[in-house]
């Protein structure tokens, strides 16, 4: 369950650059409160995660590309349905203290080690120095996305880095696929 920023009233009043047919405003942003409400308040919602995406170059040695950065929490992983090939995700304390930590989609793990192990070493996101804690198994695209090419770092630290704190979205999942439609 993908949840945007915006909440549209369909009140039929309309509003200056309203770009609804029915006449809504589109307004609203979603932060991390949301996302703890929403596995607090919900009994069909297993987990929640919130989510912050940009682009930027990583580098390692003198191997560099630009990447998708993922902001996220310790919830991705059970959220998303995906493992670890090694190491350690994004934990609570991570997120809690907006560590310079990342994991690395498989993809960009060969690509800037090229066989060598990643864990323990630093890369580079921008100008600031990160300490990679993990690698992702191979995913392959899902729902538009790639986590083979992506780079996660705790969403704090996206915070820091891009000087905002409202997430992109939000993703839920279900307690059960029998669920699915309450959890919405």
């Amino acid at each position: 369950i993908t949840i945007l920023p915006g909440k549209v009233d369909f009140s039929g009043r309309g509003g200056v650059g309203s770009q609804s047919p029915v006449g809504g405003i589109l307004s609203s942003k979603l932060t991390l409160e949301d996302v703890k409400t929403i596995v607090e308040k919900s009994n069909t919602v297993e987990s929640a995660n919130g989510l912050v995406q940009f682009s930027q170059t990583v580098k390692h040695q003198d191997r560099q590309a630009v990447y998708f950065i993922v902001g996220t929490g310790q919830d991705y992983i059970t959220t998303r349905n995906v493992e670890l090939a090694e190491g350690d995700f994004i934990s609570s304390a991570d997120v809690d203290s907006s560590r310079r930590v990342a994991i690395l989609g498989s993809n960009i793990a060969e690509d800037l080690f090229e066989g060598e192990n990643p864990i323990d070493k630093n890369i580079t996101i921008g100008d600031l120095k990160y300490f990679v804690i993990g690698v992702l198994e191979e995913t392959g695209a899902f729902g538009g996305q790639n986590a083979d090419e992506q780079v996660f770092i705790p969403v704090t630290t996206a915070f820091d880095q891009l000087g905002k704190e409202n997430l992109a979205y939000i993703q839920a999942k279900a307690t059960s696929a029998d669920s699915v439609r309450e959890a919405m």
